[in-house]
């Protein structure tokens, strides 16, 4: 099984969650932080299936009229945009304050490199030398995930993910998916939220959500056009 994992978990170490082992029973939000619109989702998990408990949105409208705006969400002032969450969960009931937001692909960096691979701790201590070749601005500067996707075979296609180290001695080539976001988008992500009365948990990337809601497990060749 193929999985592109793309969260990056808010804590001292910024680890990569799975998201279907992130969600408890218990209704959690769903934040996208949009081009023209704030839009929040309740979720909760039962019985092994994802329901939808409750959702809002608000969008920037020029003054007087009902037609969107040219001002990006992004480009307010940041109590601005934690107002407009903090109306939308009043507004709507929202029970939750545990919140997952989506991370615009116009402010991240992701791909696919390939890497020799003998044990994930030696993938870990490479990682930020191999990301230095692929990411545009100092590693310093960005919260740097990634996750194992594939083998590459023989024959130049995938295989699944290798589940423990590869016997002594011996390599294979893994397929790494390779995810950054900058320091200063997270934190502001955290500040927005805290102001809002929230507990930001978890970031994503917002091409990396469109592919596990629009796919889940499918691996059949599939374009989406965002």
């Amino acid at each position: 099984e193929m999985r592109v994992r793309g969260i990056l978990h808010l804590s001292m170490a910024f680890n990569l969650l799975h998201f279907f082992g992130l969600f408890k029973p218990k209704s959690k939000l769903g934040i996208d932080l949009g081009t023209s619109a704030i839009k929040i989702v309740e979720l909760s998990q039962k019985d092994g299936r994802w329901v939808l408990e409750n959702y809002g949105t608000y969008e920037l409208r020029s003054r007087g009229t009902t037609e969107t705006t040219n001002t990006s969400i992004m480009s307010l002032p940041d109590a601005e945009i934690a107002q407009a969450i903090r109306d939308i969960v009043s507004v709507s009931g929202m029970k939750s304050r545990q919140v997952v937001a989506s991370v615009s692909s116009l402010s991240t960096f992701a791909t696919v490199v390939e890497m020799a691979y003998s044990s994930e701790d030696e993938i870990a201590k490479t990682i930020p030398f191999e990301a230095r070749k692929y990411i545009p601005v100092p590693i310093d500067q960005v919260v740097l995930d990634w996750s194992i996707i594939g083998v590459v075979d023989a024959q130049g296609g995938s295989a699944p993910a290798p589940t423990g180290p590869t016997p002594l001695g011996t390599t294979v080539t893994v397929e790494v998916f390779l995810a950054a976001v900058p320091k200063d988008e997270t934190a502001r992500y955290q500040r927005i939220m805290k102001a809002a009365g929230l507990d930001l948990l978890a970031l994503e990337l917002e091409n990396s959500s469109l592919v596990r809601a629009l796919l889940g497990n499918d691996l059949s060749l599939t374009a989406i056009v965002n």
